[in-house]
């Protein structure tokens, strides 16, 4: 009698695994893997023998779900689309994206990403860093990209990075369990490789550069920041490459950087900045700052002084967060498609989700429009 039954029970208890895997691949549960898990990691998941679940491949490459090769993974078809039953399940998009109270550009993007998203298929994770410094911040987004990696209903992340090398461990722990990552504002590490959205912050940088020179300005003092990221450096390389393409000499004080009283840190000390500049012995024409935030404390401190914009000192910075001002904008400045970047960064990490096995990873960049106002070209 014990072998009667376990001979009617085993083909139906692989019939139900065969029936939940089949379910899953058609939803796409699966998101963003070439691969079926491991025999070994199925069998743990469904608690069987790993004969069964071969049994359960085996019938799995018998509806034509999955590719079987001796000695390889078992593959899922690429071919593979959602079942025709209506999919009533909801998985979850994670955005990890600071939170900056004088920074609408963070805010911009998560917008779009909310816009873009499709309500009906997906929700929304949103986490931010909340650090009172650079380290405490980088701690927390470890602590974010831990739990996007735990949580089974994360099919995908966009994020703004901040980790450097210090957080390489969390993305590769994402990657390991086939979550698709697109990165925004700032490239991942060049270990790291990643689809990508943002602008050409280097082309823009000297665009914007340019523009001083032809007004005539060759004193250019160029203001960065803190933080170790792609678009601070690549805006210095443009900043630097329009200086060399006009000759002009690139001078070690005309640069000024985290390191820099007032600049030191975090956070931004714009009167005692104004002050070092003021009281260089040769001192500059024209400011290109590395983001409005610093172009526009920094202006008011400025004029705070008596100092004429653009008469005594042009200023120009980058990202245009005046448009949302209720003021009147005066800052000439790079504007950023904020908005459409997570926009485009959505249709990115949906093409992952969906099965895109480009194995080449993207990078799209956006166009960023030089938008000249008052503080350089001074009133008409």
């Amino acid at each position: 009698m014990t072998g009667i039954k376990n001979q009617s029970l085993e083909p139906s208890y692989v019939d139900q695994i065969t029936s939940m895997l089949e379910e899953k691949i058609r939803e796409g549960r699966f998101r963003g893997s070439y691969w079926l898990p491991t025999e070994r990691s199925l069998a743990e998941e469904y608690r069987v023998s790993r004969t069964r679940i071969r049994q359960a491949l085996a019938e799995l490459e018998r509806r034509n779900l999955v590719i079987r090769e001796a000695g390889c993974r078992t593959a899922i078809r690429r071919e593979i689309e959602a079942s025709s039953v209506p999919d009533t399940s909801r998985h979850s998009i994670g955005l990890a994206i600071p939170n900056f109270p004088h920074y609408s550009g963070a805010h911009m993007i998560a917008r779009g990403v909310q816009r873009a998203l499709d309500g009906c298929s997906y929700r929304l994770v949103l986490s931010s860093p909340c650090g009172k410094t650079i380290e405490e911040d980088i701690q927390t987004e470890a602590g974010i990209l831990t739990q996007m990696a735990s949580d089974e209903d994360i099919a995908g992340l966009i994020i703004w990075y901040n980790g450097g090398q210090a957080n390489l461990p969390y993305l590769a722990e994402l990657r390991s369990r086939n979550i698709p990552m697109v990165f925004v504002d700032r490239l991942p590490p060049s270990e790291f490789e990643s689809d990508y959205v943002g602008i050409d912050n280097r082309n823009a940088a000297q665009e914007t550069v340019e523009h001083l020179l032809e007004l005539g300005h060759r004193r250019i003092l160029h203001i960065t920041n803190f933080e170790p990221v792609s678009s601070v450096y690549e805006r210095m390389d443009g900043y630097r490459d329009a200086l060399i393409s006009r000759g002009i000499e690139i001078r070690p004080e005309y640069i000024l950087s985290g390191e820099v009283e007032g600049l030191e840190g975090e956070e931004l000390n714009a009167d005692i900045l104004a002050e070092k500049i003021l009281s260089l012995p040769d001192r500059p024409t024209a400011i290109f700052a590395v983001t409005d935030y610093i172009a526009i404390t920094l202006m008011k401190a400025m004029q705070s002084k008596g100092v004429r914009i653009p008469e005594d000192i042009a200023i120009a910075g980058f990202d245009d967060l005046e448009r949302w001002s209720l003021q009147t904008p005066f800052l000439t400045t790079v504007r950023q498609p904020f908005e459409r970047i997570g926009k485009e960064a959505v249709k990115l990490l949906e093409q992952r989700i969906k099965g895109d096995r480009t194995p080449a990873y993207r990078q799209r960049l956006l166009d960023a429009q030089l938008i000249v106002r008052e503080s350089t070209r001074g009133t008409s």
